[in-house]
């Protein structure tokens, strides 16, 4: 089973990748506990470098995306970079991969080799997955199973979910449970136990993690009821509109907040057992 992480989803920029180092570069270098991710959400616009209008955790072009995991692989130790890819149109995603981590050297330059693919759960077929992993074959693949799959948590959505995991099982290292999509919508901690559960009975290989609504003022707690219920402290989380101040209206309208990375980070920390480590946090 693939390593737990820590995520912080959304960062666009040099300025940003400086201030995460700063606070988790300490810890980092411990190498213990959950890993650092850096994830930088990718789409068609950033590839094809275009205006991506008031999303604000967007990189202006593929050139900005490569600079910040080169400066999260000099500054946080053992980090692990994610590209995080979505497009409605889920027919060009060989097209799409082969130019994120092939054209850019990213991959073969070992400067991310992982990626998280949003909403392509039920929507893509194992020879897919197969092609990509024969040109990248360490890469590792997050699958993200959002709100449109999960719905009310019924039997047969979840048997869709478990049926459509098994078939890509073979080429995918982690599960992300999302029912938030970057939108700080706070996740059912039942339902999304339930959930994990099954996927644990029926995967048991497959790396589980959990993403909605995650900040500094909930994650210690939030944390810590997952582990209670899952019996387990082996699974990853992430948050991303958490670690920002919202400005107005739609996705991605806000701007990042350092002490939100802070606090998320140091609660997290202690909900893993990891509190004693608060002290390598930067000040």
């Amino acid at each position: 089973m693939k390593p737990p992480y820590i995520g912080f989803v959304g960062i666009k920029n040099l300025d940003e990748v400086l201030a995460v180092s700063q606070i988790t570069q300490r810890f980092a270098a411990l190498n213990f506990g959950p890993m650092i991710q850096v994830g930088v959400q990718i789409n068609k616009k950033v590839i094809e470098g275009l205006d991506f209008e008031n999303n604000l955790r967007l990189s202006s072009d593929m050139k900005e995306v490569r600079s910040i995991f080169e400066y999260t692989k000099r500054f946080i130790p053992n980090v692990f970079n994610v590209a995080h890819y979505s497009e409605k149109d889920k027919s060009k995603i060989i097209q799409r991969i082969l130019h994120i981590f092939g054209e850019t050297g990213i991959y073969f330059d070992k400067l991310c080799q992982a990626v998280q693919l949003d909403g392509y759960l039920g929507d893509i077929e194992p020879k897919t997955l197969r092609s990509i992993k024969n040109k990248y074959p360490d890469l590792a693949i997050i699958m993200q199973v959002n709100r449109n799959l999960i719905g009310d948590f019924s039997d047969s959505n979840i048997d869709f979910i478990l049926n459509n995991l098994k078939w890509l099982s073979d080429f995918i290292g982690y599960c992300l449970i999302d029912c938030s999509g970057g939108e700080g919508r706070p996740m059912n901690l039942a339902k999304n136990v339930y959930l994990a559960l099954r996927i644990r009975h029926h995967l048991p290989d497959l790396a589980i993690g959990f993403s909605g609504g995650l900040n500094g003022e909930n994650a210690f707690f939030i944390v810590s009821r997952l582990m209670r219920m899952l019996k387990s402290d082996n699974f990853s989380i992430d948050a991303e509109s958490g670690l920002r101040n919202k400005l107005g209206d739609g996705y991605g309208n806000d701007i990042f907040n350092k002490e939100k990375i802070r606090g998320f980070f140091r609660e997290s920390l202690k909900a893993f057992g990891c509190g004693g480590m608060t002290e390598y946090l930067d000040r």
